[in-house]
């Protein structure tokens, strides 16, 4: 809102609606109605059910944060589904079965493909170590509502020994077998091995 004062007068020169995010405006709607300003449905009403999904969405606490905390991303690459997940890294279809028996579990591939779309609708999380963010599993793991962190370059999959090497100069060498548990963080494109 814009205003100015001229002769003691208080003017109105322009207004616009607020832009906020969905997390404020639900934190917003809350405490209005814990004030007692707005009932119950009217404060429902205040937040937009597009953004229901977003204020569901596990999320991690900020990188700082974790830091101060001793836990560092192994890798980096990009953001390519929001979300955050926790679980055992898993190569293929076959292990990912275990999910169907309530295993959490980490998708880790190279690049994913059509053959992959079952198994990314069972796991808990994506992770590739090339591709884009207009790439399969990018594209796949938004249409589905999954975290994924794409083109995780520092990575490399070891299908024959079935396990990921990090190669970045600060974890360089690092080897996560299959089963090992990592977290991605799709909102940012981060990487923790737990």
């Amino acid at each position: 809102m814009e205003i100015t004062i001229e002769r003691g007068a208080l003017w109105v020169l322009q207004s616009r609606s607020a832009k906020r995010s969905a997390r404020a405006a639900a934190r917003i709607a809350v405490e209005m109605h814990e004030e007692g300003t707005l009932g119950r449905r009217e404060a429902l009403s205040r937040i937009e059910p597009s953004s229901l999904r977003q204020l569901l969405t596990p999320r991690l606490p900020d990188p700082q944060q974790l830091a101060e905390q001793g836990l560092s991303p192994v890798a980096r690459g990009l953001a390519a589904s929001p979300g955050a997940a926790t679980g055992q890294i898993v190569f293929d279809a076959e292990a990912a079965q275990r999910a169907a028996a309530g295993e959490e579990l980490i998708l880790v591939r190279a690049e994913t493909s059509a053959e992959d779309v079952e198994t990314m609708r069972m796991v808990h999380g994506i992770l590739t170590a090339a591709g884009w963010l207009t790439s399969h599993a990018a594209v796949v793991a938004r249409a589905i509502g999954k975290p994924c962190v794409t083109g995780a370059t520092s990575l490399h999959v070891d299908y024959g020994r079935r396990t990921v090497v990090a190669r970045s100069p600060q974890f360089a060498g690092l080897e996560l077998p299959e089963g090992s548990v990592i977290t991605i963080d799709g909102a940012r494109g981060l990487v923790y091995a737990a």
